[in-house]
């Protein structure tokens, strides 16, 4: 009798469940994409107008959305899509239903992928207890969800950016009325069922603002410095092509809440999203941002989702970084608006990254100047001495490391040495989490302990010396506070030992205290004391719920904390 092994066996019950929802569409694939998309946007857009009731089964719902997105328009996006054309065609209470039912059932087993992965990495065990049921449970003593803290840095983030642009905001606000009386005028029914607009440079203004202000609170739209080029373009010029898209998205957002207001019986799925002609929107590109046709065709299709690069973009479960665009055609394509108000920088640069391997791996190389300027940013007072350069340190003539940021406080003699660590948003894939954690911990941990080596190595006076700074400024130094920061990420579940000796933290977090808690006696000081205190090892996790999952007759347990 063979051994069972349930992981296999939860992999091939995917599979086959794959199959039976690609059967239970009998139409061409990209028909099927177009109602998931209106789908997946219908009830985007009802959390983001907050037209929805945040309850535990609303929670449930959009959690299963968001691990089945990919899944499903994976499934979906076939070589249909590279047909000429396409046909437009009305949603109906039976397709609408067929996609929702789609996206739940991609969303059950996006999560039991998930949980295999969780599996894999050694985070969990799975066991088959019975022919119907299996169970994940913790395998490791480690704390898991620490992850849970840093983001939680993350939303503080958006609402601090959304706070510094109050009063545009506002501003945008009193204006609005105006705004939608405007477009009430010019929005009306096509064919009956779908919806015509026309242009207006009142509205376009408006629109372009709010795509931009919504930009600014995104996460990724700063991975690069402006004139870093992938495929002969800046990455400005990138980053502007998603503020424009944005901006659209919110516009026609708009048109079609107008046109319901005007005709009620309209069905709203129809309305937002439609097919649209490519060379559309590659002439509105060149218009808004006085560019040639090659150039804006060139943009957008980093913004495009295909069968081609699918592979890249759709194969994580949860990991929904939703295109601007789909190609559903030769010269046709949907712009869903979840794409383009969510996630669109994550996406544009997984693309550019896939495009331009060899412009990426030049341009990561970039970061670290920026992020060493945000850094130094927060120490503005003429008090603090910032190192330009980067300083290499060595023992007996043997490089040990470098330091990626320094800064002197003249008031309290105090020395920060920051290690910088810009890592690219993992989100909900294991894999590249893994990846990220076992290279952060190792090189971090090494640089500490080569870090203090040096101290211990050299006294007070020959390490300002070797820092560069002059007799006065070296009096001042009586101490050293030792930094690592992640850009994106610093704590792992299940990561091991941290050295103490240093303050591990995100950059999220830094700004975080530096705008809330710290004062200007000894900031350094503070600021490291602070982030060791507020660690997500010094927290207490609550405890993950309880995850059932029913598949057919299978009922999948996750009881992992």
């Amino acid at each position: 009798m063979s051994e069972i092994n349930p992981v296999r066996e939860l992999h091939l019950l995917i599979k086959n469940e794959e199959q039976r929802i690609l059967k239970s569409y009998p139409l061409e694939g990209r028909l099927g994409l177009m109602e998931i998309s209106r789908s997946m946007d219908l009830a985007w857009i009802n959390i983001d107008l907050g037209n929805v009731e945040y309850s535990e089964e609303t929670t449930r719902m959009w959690q299963l959305f968001r691990f089945g997105i990919n899944k499903a328009i994976y499934l979906f996006l076939d070589r249909s899509c590279n047909f000429p054309s396409f046909p437009l065609g009305k949603s109906t209470e039976m397709s609408k239903n067929w996609a929702d039912s789609v996206l739940i059932h991609c969303g059950r087993l996006g999560l039991c992928e998930h949980f295999l992965e969780i599996n894999r990495i050694g985070l969990s065990k799975l066991e088959k207890e019975s022919d119907y049921l299996y169970r994940f449970q913790s395998s490791s003593n480690e704390p898991i969800g620490l992850e849970s803290f840093e983001r939680e840095d993350f939303i503080w983030k958006t609402q601090f950016v959304a706070g510094s642009q109050a009063n545009r905001l506002r501003e945008l606000e009193q204006r609005q009325r105006k705004i939608w009386d405007i477009m009430s005028n010019l929005v009306d029914t096509w064919e009956t069922d779908f919806i015509q607009y026309k242009a207006h440079p009142e509205v376009d203004q408006f629109y372009n603002e709010a795509g931009i202000l919504r930009c600014q609170r995104m996460f990724d739209q700063d991975a690069f410095p402006s004139n870093v080029k992938f495929g002969g373009q800046d990455f400005s010029l990138y980053r502007k092509t998603v503020e424009v898209l944005t901006g659209w998205a919110l516009k026609h957002t708009s048109f079609c809440t107008q046109l319901v207001k005007k005709a009620p019986n309209i069905d709203f799925a129809n309305i937002i999203t439609v097919p649209q002609n490519c060379e559309d929107k590659v002439l509105f590109l060149t218009y808004v941002l006085d560019i040639d046709f090659k150039t804006a065709n060139h943009l957008l299709e980093t913004l495009t989702l295909t069968y081609e690069n699918k592979d890249t973009h759709c194969l994580t479960s949860g990991d929904c970084a939703a295109p601007a665009f789909i190609k559903v055609g030769q010269g046709r394509v949907i712009a869903p608006i979840l794409g383009c108000t969510t996630d669109p920088f994550r996406f544009m640069l997984n693309e550019l990254k896939r495009k331009y391997r060899s412009d990426w791996d030049n341009a990561v190389n970039q970061r670290e100047n920026i992020f060493k300027q945000d850094i130094y940013a927060l120490f503005k007072d003429s008090r603090f001495l910032k190192l330009e350069r980067n300083l290499n340190i060595k023992i007996g003539g043997l490089l040990l490391t470098d330091i990626d940021a320094l800064i002197v406080d003249r008031s309290t003699g105090v020395l920060g040495l920051f290690q910088l660590k810009w890592q690219d948003r993992f989100v909900a894939s294991m894999r590249e989490r893994e990846s990220k954690k076992t290279n952060f911990q190792k090189t971090c941990n090494q640089w500490v302990e080569r870090v203090y080596q040096w101290l211990a190595e050299n006294s007070i006076s020959e390490i300002c010396k070797l820092c560069g700074l002059d007799d006065y400024d070296a009096e001042t130094v009586n101490e050293f506070r030792v930094f690592v920061i992640g850009r994106n990420a610093a704590h792992f579940s299940d990561i091991g030992v941290l050295d103490s000796r240093a303050a591990w933290g995100t950059w999220y977090q830094m700004l975080r205290l530096c705008s809330e808690s710290i004062t200007s006696a000894n900031p350094l000081t503070e600021l490291h004391t602070l982030m060791i205190q507020t660690s997500p090892l010094k927290k207490q996790l609550e405890k993950i719920p309880r995850e059932e999952i029913k598949i057919g007759n299978i009922t999948i347990i996750a009881e992992i904390t």
